[in-house]
């Protein structure tokens, strides 16, 4: 289990009457989202609560064992991503069929920006600008695909000597309610210990940059962070409703140190609770993800993992030690599944592999 701290603040700012902007956050959940909403007559504030509010208690519903009818198929992705995915689907469809009846809100949409952490991954999912950033390892990354016809255009033709005038920027070709069905893109990555994850509206994006949050995250509680931010973003005018959402990775949960075996679907699994996962890297023909291991053989290995890997699918396994170096890569097939994870066994193991195994093996 993931532990997290985190804090959010929504600010009306400087030059707005009212507060469009919508957010939660939940560490129990494991819920983090931020909703940007649009439309006149105070209809871009009904958007980003109907986001809000609908997405929780959808995924509330999901993990509580209801609407798991609900939830498509999808062999690209994990349980829980297809859960964020449906949610954020239904909002969408809620959102425009009000749309439909009321005449005042005609047009109404949001944003949305989400960060759903499972036991050992996070999983991203955006529709809008709402900005998504990572900071791991001193490096500050954007998570989220931003909608905006700058940002499309930038994509098609890199480096065009042709620039799109500012307008462009937040003119946004995705959004909550404004067609009957929306395409959120959605991502999953490995947590880390000590990864800061930033949420936002751009209301603090178009005022403080990256490198800036970067400084005040890495050096503040998320609390303190959260105003720090909002104070910059109204100090330099203010000019939109300001929301943020900042959470610190502190830790993975220990588990009781006995050693357990256990009997999942035919996999005998025997693990060291207390030993820390090492994270590998999955590659097939049509994806690429991270997982964790915790043990090693030279002829097999169990990782943990969600993703719903087919029996007898190939797959690419780099492997490292725990500070990254040494890196190298095994071929291996799914032989078994359950629920925890798959058993993989490794094809046409060299000399030199196995020693490289056995020496990785040792440092676990």
């Amino acid at each position: 289990m993931i532990v997290v701290e985190s804090a959010g603040i929504s600010d009306v700012g400087k030059k707005r009457q009212g507060n469009e902007d919508s957010y939660f956050f939940n560490d129990d959940l494991g819920l983090y989202l931020v909703a940007d909403g649009m439309g006149g007559h105070n209809a871009g504030e009904v958007a980003s609560g109907m986001v809000a509010k609908i997405v929780t208690e959808q995924l509330q519903r999901f993990f509580s064992g209801k609407d798991a009818d609900r939830v498509p198929e999808n062999e690209n992705m994990s349980p829980e991503a297809r859960q964020l995915g449906a949610a954020i689907h239904m909002a969408n469809h809620a959102i425009y069929e009000q749309a439909q009846k009321n005449q005042a809100q005609k047009g109404m949409g949001s944003t949305v920006s989400a960060v759903l952490l499972t036991e050992k991954t996070m999983i991203v999912a955006n529709v809008g600008d709402s900005p998504i950033f990572l900071l791991r390892n001193n490096d500050m990354q954007t998570l989220s695909t931003p909608h905006t016809m700058m940002a499309e255009y930038e994509a098609i033709a890199p480096g065009s000597s042709k620039k799109l005038s500012d307008k462009f920027r937040h003119m946004i070709t995705r959004a909550m309610g404004i067609e009957p069905e929306v395409k959120p893109d959605i991502m999953e990555m490995n947590c880390l210990v000590k990864d800061i994850v930033v949420i936002c509206s751009d209301g603090l994006s178009d005022k403080v940059k990256p490198k800036e949050i970067q400084d005040i995250i890495s050096e503040k509680t998320p609390a303190k962070s959260c105003k720090a931010l909002v104070d910059l973003a109204n100090e330099r005018g203010g000019d939109d409703n300001i929301t943020v959402i900042v959470l610190n990775i502190e830790e993975f949960a220990k588990e009781q140190p006995d050693e357990k075996v256990e009997e999942e679907d035919d996999i005998t699994i025997v693990r060291e609770e207390a030993t820390a996962p090492l994270q590998v890297s999955i590659d097939t023909e049509d994806a690429s993800l991270t997982a964790f291991i915790r043990d090693i053989n030279v002829d097999s290995v169990f990782i943990e993992t969600s993703h719903p890997f087919g029996q007898g699918k190939e797959i690419d396994i780099t492997l490292a030690d725990p500070d990254g170096s040494n890196a190298f890569m095994v071929v291996g097939q799914v032989a078994k599944r359950s629920s925890r994870g798959i058993m993989v066994t490794f094809n046409d193991v060299s000399d030199s592999q196995k020693e490289k195994i056995l020496t990785l093996k040792r440092k676990l």
